[in-house]
């Protein structure tokens, strides 16, 4: 567990780090008392620990998920944590992931809650948010990854409902840091068209040397490079004995493993090749 302790305002508080599949790391993080960080909570601790921290400098997946329907493609349900259905079944998203497949879900409830204005969502927890598509294109030209300037976080909707009070605050951190835009990435349209029923991803927002995008579309929760991030009080902190830590706080990597090569490469690579360009990336680390 990598800990990060911070001070927010008179509050001494710790952001933790759990890495491994979701499965074990989003277990282990609530076992040792923090809180699963929100995309509002992660850009608070960025700006918090500064933009050199290892929370600034590795991306971590949070409690938001993104979900797609098949039947309705065009519409894209960003989801907050507290209805979120990977989080309601770890172990059962996980192993999906693990054995090259969607983790489906149903969507009704979530469709009664969905709304399309940011300010309604972010009460009812759902946001319906309609496929951006490319300028001056037609409507099924979509635009992916789209990309908002840092400028315009708390006027996109996307953003307002992701990252909420913290969307101007974490605009002028990234423009401070010289990130000029953001990019959310989503499942194709006609990937999700494919298949056959709703199905849910978690969202991984990067760390600043890839411009802190949001991934809406990843579907890697099983591997062993993926990291939760969540905060406690330092009253409920652990012995230092169980806490690891790098050089100055930061972790040092002699090399990116294959897990780090396999994240990079994802939004370039369509989902029907995953495993055919995995085991080619592999073969280079033997």
């Amino acid at each position: 567990m990598e800990v990060t302790k911070v001070q927010d305002g008179k509050k001494a508080l710790e952001i933790g780090t759990s890495q491994g599949p979701f499965d074990q790391s989003y277990p282990a993080l609530l076992k040792a008392g923090f809180t699963f960080h929100s995309a509002e909570q992660e850009a608070h601790a960025r700006i918090l620990a500064g933009p050199n921290s290892y929370v600034s400098r590795n991306g971590t997946y949070v409690n938001n998920a993104h979900v797609y329907q098949p039947k309705d493609s065009g519409i894209v349900l960003i989801v907050d944590g507290k209805h979120n259905p990977i989080l309601a079944n770890p172990s059962e998203a996980t192993n999906a992931h693990r054995n090259g497949n969607e983790f489906y879900v149903n969507t009704p409830k979530l469709l009664n809650r969905a709304e399309r204005d940011p300010k309604k969502a972010v009460k009812s927890g759902v946001l319906a948010l309609a496929r951006p598509v490319k300028k001056g294109m037609l409507s099924s030209s979509e635009a992916n990854p789209f990309e908002v300037s840092v400028d315009e976080l708390a006027e996109n909707p996307y953003f307002a409902f992701t990252l909420r009070d913290e969307a101007k605050p974490y605009g002028q951190f990234l423009k401070s840091a010289g990130i000029k835009s953001v990019p959310v990435y989503l499942v194709n349209e006609s990937n999700t068209k494919a298949e056959s029923n709703p199905f849910a991803r978690l969202l991984w927002v990067w760390n600043l040397d890839d411009w802190s995008g949001f991934y809406g579309n990843d579907r890697f929760l099983d591997l062993d490079d993926d990291r939760v991030r969540g905060v406690r009080s330092s009253a409920s902190a652990v012995s230092a004995s169980t806490q690891k830590s790098g050089t100055n706080g930061h972790k040092v990597i002699a090399r990116p493993t294959l897990e780090q090569v396999l994240r990079t490469v994802r939004p370039f690579v369509a989902d029907a090749n995953r495993t055919d360009v995995r085991q080619a990336i592999a073969k280079l680390y033997k």
